[in-house]
């Protein structure tokens, strides 16, 4: 006959199955297989969790469905996590760093093309010239880093008002400084 094997899991475990328990104690995490502790993370360590996660369902002692029931979490950040364990190692969960490049235009360069906008230089033309992208001077001058000069409006119609005035000055024109004939000027 088959020896059966006993849940064995101290009080507050909770069961992810019938070997594996994961407990939650002073924010720490630890995992336990059996009795035995597996691995402890802090609470809000995601990093952690997911690698340990992973780890137990490449190991075979959880399904992938079984850590979505558990946990709480969905599915395909499950699979993530696994194929990243399975492409990368612990590696893919450790020293994660952005590294940022460095600005396309520093302080010489906006100088540069502030001077240029002062010019009435085209955005366009700017960036064919310096090589850049129009939409990035843009953005500095949306994000206050540069500006343009206010460009100055033309009237392309004449008001009513204005146009009887111009008309009516056309036809008394005088030298200025002398009146005409029978008109008090004020």
């Amino acid at each position: 006959m088959p020896q059966m094997v006993l849940p064995m899991f101290s009080p507050g475990v909770k069961e992810i199955t019938s070997l594996v328990g994961y407990e939650n104690r002073d924010g720490n995490i630890y995992y336990f297989v059996g009795q035995v502790p597996l691995f402890s993370h802090e609470q809000d360590d995601v990093e952690s969790f997911r690698y340990i996660t992973s780890q137990l369902h490449v190991s075979g002692h959880v399904t992938q469905s079984e850590i979505v029931k558990a946990f709480g979490v969905t599915s395909i950040s499950v699979k993530r996590s696994v194929k990243l364990l399975r492409k990368e190692g612990m590696a893919g969960f450790v020293g994660k760093t952005a590294i940022r490049m460095s600005p396309v235009m520093g302080g010489k360069k906006l100088l540069q093309i502030q001077s240029m906008l002062n010019e009435g230089d085209a955005v366009p033309d700017i960036a064919k010239g310096l090589e850049l992208k129009a939409g990035t001077i843009n953005k500095a001058i949306r994000e206050g880093k540069l500006y343009r000069l206010c460009k100055k409006k033309r009237l392309t119609r004449i008001p009513k008002r204005a146009q009887k005035a111009l008309e009516a000055s056309k036809t008394n024109r005088q030298p200025l400084g002398k009146p005409a004939a029978g008109k008090v000027s004020v």
